[in-house]
């Protein structure tokens, strides 16, 4: 029986969770358009921790070395935000549904039961109709808009189903599942009358990770995090409550201040989980149902191991369908304007080749980024793949900014360093031998 496994054993479980989930991070690093293997995807990704020297293996592509900096570029700025940004919603979604779970004492609630996804889908849907740009919102009126229209959805349930002082489980899921259908046919209707920003809105309604960025990992991050430590904190309410509610009062547990902040807790989670990748079904269900019936329905332990199994679970989920299912050709027009506006360097002297260049450079920079990001996870893998071996050194790291800047000469000097060491072995070698 699950409830017979000893705390123990628990306690293993989660390390080697962990453990997989390294493991898994790392494989999905070496997976897509451009094959890795393993041991180079680890040594760099060991190569980006503080105190740790040590020089990545070039592998080969299409039958020519790939260079390392190509190689860090796929793995750091492409695929690594890609996994960790799938872990965090993973996490996130399965946590939320455990809370939800547990709140309902039923193992069929998820994260969406309150209107979460209904209400982030309209938002989104009105933030791509909006006729005008809104150039001050950083990541763009979509994920604020989503963000908002998640959380407003849920305060509209909270305060519909509130009876004075109380908050009745079967009212507010009544009341949630009320809200969600509204919510459902207004979206309808402007997807009738969008025109053509219909594909966007459908494509945002699907959900998906291929579009995941560091900036948008920085903002997910903090909010999850602080998420978790609430609701880890809530584990032994959470147990008292399954028993009853009444009981659980009695035993010292403020049931209707637990049940407030857990609610807000897991809206905040689940909404900044899906502004960005728009609503993740599955997960939030059945990740902490499995994890129930396999370890028992203990919070102190279920939480956590929801956490782990949902990053682990919507990783290798993510992983298999941009490998299985390999996306759509890149297409031409992209090569010849990143071809044509790219810093084109000589391979000896480091200067520019094309003088032209020079006063426009960081304006073309900023254009084939954004030009960049824009395209699928492989299309940016065959792009890269298309850069590497060229008679110039033509690397799509010289457009990102200082902090890649600052990983490139660090490598040149590591190279430097080994190339230093060499000549010196080696002179030492012809001193001996004369």
């Amino acid at each position: 029986m699950p409830s017979a496994i000893r705390p123990q054993s628990k306690v293993y479980s989660l390390l080697g969770l962990v453990g997989l989930l390294v493991v898994v991070v790392i494989f999905a690093a070496t997976l897509g358009s451009v094959r890795i293997p393993f041991l180079a995807a680890f040594q760099v990704l060991l190569s980006q921790l503080p105190f740790v020297d040590i020089s990545p293996s070039s592998p080969e592509a299409l039958g020519a070395p790939l260079s390392l900096e190509i190689m860090e570029t796929i793995i750091l700025d492409i695929r690594l935000p890609r996994i960790i940004l799938a872990g965090l919603v993973g996490a996130a979604l399965a946590v939320a549904g455990a809370t939800y779970q547990g709140l309902f004492r039923n193992p069929l609630a998820d994260p969406y039961l309150l209107g979460v996804a209904s209400g982030a889908g309209l938002g989104a849907t009105v933030a791509l109709l909006i006729p005008f740009a809104l150039p001050w919102m950083a990541f763009g009126a979509v994920p604020l808009l989503a963000f908002v229209g998640a959380a407003a959805a849920v305060t509209v349930v909270y305060l519909l189903a509130r009876v004075g002082k109380t908050l009745p489980a079967t009212t507010l899921i009544l009341a949630g599942v009320a809200l969600a259908a509204f919510l459902s046919s207004i979206t309808s209707y402007l997807m009738i009358i969008s025109g053509k920003e219909l594909v966007g809105i459908v494509f945002w309604l699907l959900g998906g990770l291929h579009l995941a960025r560091w900036s948008e990992i920085w903002v997910v991050l903090p909010v999850v995090l602080a998420g978790f430590v609430v609701i880890w904190l809530h584990a032994r309410p959470l147990n008292v409550m399954q028993l009853d509610e009444e009981q659980a009062q009695q035993l010292g547990i403020n049931v209707e201040r637990v049940k407030l902040t857990l609610l807000i807790t897991a809206t905040l989670i689940t909404s900044s989980a899906i502004c960005f990748t728009g609503p993740i079904g599955f997960v939030g269900i059945i990740v902490p149902h499995a994890v129930r019936l396999i370890w028992g329905p203990d919070h102190r332990f279920l939480l956590p191991l929801s956490t782990l199994v949902g990053a682990i679970f919507l990783i290798a989920a993510d992983t298999l369908a941009r490998t299985l299912i390999p996306g759509p050709s890149l297409p031409a027009p992209s090569i010849h304007a990143g071809w044509r506006h790219l810093p084109h360097r000589g391979r000896h002297t480091g200067t520019h080749s094309h003088p032209s260049h020079g006063h426009s450079g960081g304006n073309n920079h900023r254009f084939v980024w954004s030009a960049f990001l824009s395209l699928s996870t492989a299309q940016k893998e065959r792009t890269c793949l298309l850069l590497n071996g060229l008679p110039l050194t033509l690397t799509l790291s010289e457009t990102k900014g200082n902090g890649h800047d600052d990983r490139r000469k660090a490598l040149s000097k590591k190279r430097n360093g080994q190339d230093d060491r060499s000549n010196e072995r080696n002179n030492e070698r012809d001193k001996r031998q004369e």
